[in-house]
């Protein structure tokens, strides 16, 4: 899925789901699946952090990576770009 999303960012690419399932219609479809994307990275992490009770290098490395999807996709000339 993040590869397609990915994709969509740089060609546009229309997909009717992807449409139907945008909470933001003024936003293209990929942009607010890259927010849904950097959210459940978090979210994943900090369940398997608590499931496991450890944390390790790698958990800190994916959990930086979903904040840094969050932050880049939240930049306002980024949210311009996207805009419809």
């Amino acid at each position: 899925m993040p590869t397609m999303i990915a994709i969509s960012l740089i060609c546009y690419i229309h997909w009717g789901l992807g449409e139907r399932l945008n909470l933001y219609p003024d936003r293209y479809w990929a942009w607010t699946f890259s927010l849904y994307t950097g959210f459940a990275l978090i979210i994943w992490i900090m369940v398997q952090v608590y499931w496991i009770q450890d944390v390790s290098i790698i958990h800190l490395v994916y959990f930086a990576w979903g904040v840094g999807i969050q932050v880049v996709t939240l930049l306002p000339g980024i949210q311009r770009i996207y805009s419809k």
